[in-house]
């Protein structure tokens, strides 16, 4: 029987004067043991964190408190964590609510590579493997704590801010390569941060524009539309090295050509999914600039 319900609970704070404890960590997880585990763990890192045990309260939490990061399970009652990230990256689009996007980890017991890419696509940050252990827990937290909360780094001093913006930017690497080229990104931008910033946001913009018009075009059908707007994605991708929403927007062009209603919504939905992580990784990039 769960002992923890729908409603986030708080772990005590953690005997320790680490300042990582500032951090807001929301824990999602529907197996109690493994829940006793992580929030072990995380205590004995200087960390405190709000335990959720299905997605929908994950997604109810997130919308109703300021959390920094989420360790989301990936397998859970009610709704999963790629469900459950998906909400919560549409909740995060609407410009009356938060303008930073939380930052969620995956936490899975696959390690296979097509799991870990299916994380990434849905819109999650990161991922860990499970059973969790400490050393890498603690590895990533101390990874992503420096671009959810800059003031962190700030406080370190001018060292400080050099490693995790380098942390950052190997995570970075590795969490988007399905997504995005950074090497191709930052030959664009002659290695400027805040003119690839400047540069995903219009493309961002753009995108969800476009990605509005393209939905509304599946809905109804409408292949010439269809054909028109994916192949303006395309393009639009190809420009800043959105490698992933490229070749998704050029299945929506070739199967909208040869007026094939298969697939469609699934494409669709995977575009939109991929253009959240971009934008997830534009929004950690701006701050990472500012701590710079």
């Amino acid at each position: 029987m769960q002992n923890v319900s729908d409603s986030p609970q708080p772990l005590s704070q953690p005997h320790s004067d680490n300042e990582h404890s500032d951090l807001r960590i929301l824990l999602a997880e529907d197996n109690v043991l493994n829940q006793k585990l992580t929030l072990r763990q995380l205590h004995g890192l200087g960390y405190c964190a709000d335990v959720v045990n299905n997605g929908q309260a994950a997604v109810e939490a997130v919308t109703r408190s300021q959390y920094d990061l989420v360790l989301m399970d990936c397998k859970m009652p009610v709704m999963d964590g790629f469900a459950a990230t998906l909400a919560i990256r549409k909740w995060e689009r609407n410009p009356l609510q938060r303008s930073t996007p939380v930052i969620i980890i995956a936490m899975t017991a696959s390690d296979l590579e097509a799991d870990r890419q299916q994380a990434l696509i849905t819109g999650m940050n990161d991922y860990l493997t499970k059973p969790v252990r400490r050393e890498m827990l603690e590895t990533l937290l101390e990874r992503w704590q420096q671009v959810v909360r800059p003031a962190f780094a700030m406080a370190a001093g001018a060292n400080a801010a050099r490693d995790s913006t380098i942390a950052y930017q190997e995570n970075a690497q590795t969490a988007l390569s399905s997504h995005l080229n950074l090497h191709y990104l930052q030959r664009l931008s002659d290695g400027c941060p805040e003119f690839e910033v400047e540069l995903l946001q219009v493309f961002v913009n753009d995108s969800y524009h476009h990605l509005h018009l393209l939905q509304q075009a599946v809905a109804h059908q409408n292949f010439p539309k269809i054909e028109q707007i994916a192949h303006h994605i395309k393009g639009a991708s190809a420009n800043v090295g959105a490698s992933s929403m490229q070749h998704l927007a050029d299945a929506l062009e070739q199967r909208a050509r040869q007026r094939q209603p298969q697939g469609l919504n699934h494409l669709t939905a995977q575009l939109e999914a991929s253009l959240n992580h971009i934008q997830a990784f534009m929004q950690a990039h701006r701050e990472t600039c500012v701590v710079e």
